[in-house]
């Protein structure tokens, strides 16, 4: 289903003056399609990244002879992808000399059991968690080393009326219509004294397309090999 395709039905199903137009229903379009992301891990929304642990150049300027230096400052956390959107699933190093990389799904049980190497130097990274929009890891790299990260990423949005959602299942369009749906009526139904009929009827359209897309989506999973340890979770 293309874009143009979704705003028409959209359109004709709210029959609503302000929300007619490719420029009324569009944000409503990838909000929804964020929102299903959010709610499944999509097959085709898995993908890998290289990042680079690095060491920061600090340079620091002495009061009374303002003789300038600078030092190497090595951090214990880089920051995530920006097309990271959510469950980081796999730490591995790029280069096959480097050492397994443990990962903890929990940063309290990384804290607990790595506090204490936290920021030594060391010739590979050997465990690492993901705490808010960062990788912490230890020990840190003397010289900069590069870490594959598997995660699901932000979802492309929608511009071009041909575009098509391809990472979703051509049944799961409906859910981005009905979470669209769901939104719009939400406003139109907004104090209205009772029931608000559409808002609610929509509201379990889509969660009854999110149960059939996690079906669909814990059968197509990647099920890579991990190196996981306490904190794990399936």
């Amino acid at each position: 289903m293309t874009l143009e395709e979704m705003i028409d039905d959209i359109a004709d199903i709210v029959n609503d003056p302000g929300y007619s137009s490719e420029d009324d229903i569009l944000p409503f379009v990838n909000r929804a399609i964020i929102k299903i992301a959010s709610r499944v891990l999509l097959p085709d929304l898995a993908t890998s990244e290289v990042i680079s642990t690095v060491a920061e150049t600090v340079v620091t300027t002495d009061e009374d002879t303002g003789e300038v230096t600078e030092s190497l400052a090595y951090n214990h956390r880089v920051l995530l992808p920006e097309n990271f959107m959510r469950y980081l699933y796999r730490v591995e190093p790029e280069e096959s000399s480097r050492q397994a990389i443990r990962f903890y799904k929990s940063p309290q049980d990384f804290l607990s059991d790595c506090r204490g190497d936290i920021g030594r130097l060391v010739t590979s990274v050997s465990a690492a968690t993901m705490l808010a929009k960062y990788l912490l890891y230890v020990g840190t790299p003397k010289e900069p080393q590069l870490i594959r990260l598997h995660f699901y990423r932000k979802p492309d949005a929608l511009v071009d009326l041909g575009d098509t959602p391809d990472y979703l299942p051509e049944f799961a369009h409906e859910s981005i219509i009905h979470a669209a749906c769901h939104r719009i009526y939400e406003r139109i139904e907004d104090g209205i004294e009772g029931q608000k009929t559409n808002t609610l009827y929509y509201e379990q359209k889509f969660e009854q397309g999110i149960a059939e897309l996690e079906k669909f989506a814990k059968l197509h999973a990647p099920r890579p090999p991990a190196t996981v340890v306490r904190g794990e979770f399936l």
